[in-house]
């Protein structure tokens, strides 16, 4: 008899509320590194990048503005072992998983 015969791994709400909690953290440091990257894309870029700040700029906004969504908006929960996720945002708390999922899965493929 074998000791995987009996594995038994479940999630519960405690645990998805200490994820989106580590999440948040996680992320307003990570918005505080986006600022702070900005503010040196724009105001220490010499003239030969005159073009290229911009785009650099707009690389670092849009990464911000993933980021906001996916840990604030949705809000990505992963199931493991299974290959997957679902959505514990903002969307799904006050809706429910379906629409926060349904939402996500719009928004990003339209």
């Amino acid at each position: 008899m074998s000791n995987f015969s009996k594995i038994e791994e479940s999630y519960t709400f405690e645990d998805l509320e200490n994820y989106g909690k580590r999440l948040h953290i996680s992320t307003a440091a990570v918005l505080l590194f986006n600022i702070f990257t900005g503010y040196i894309v724009l105001k220490h870029s010499n003239e030969s990048m005159e073009k290229y700040k911009y785009y650099i700029l707009l690389t670092v906004i849009s990464a911000a503005l993933m980021d906001l969504d996916a840990a604030v908006i949705f809000g990505i929960y992963p199931t493991f072992p299974l290959p997957g996720f679902c959505g514990a945002g903002l969307i799904a708390k006050h809706l429910n998983w379906f629409w926060g999922e349904l939402i996500q899965y719009v928004s990003y493929n339209f």
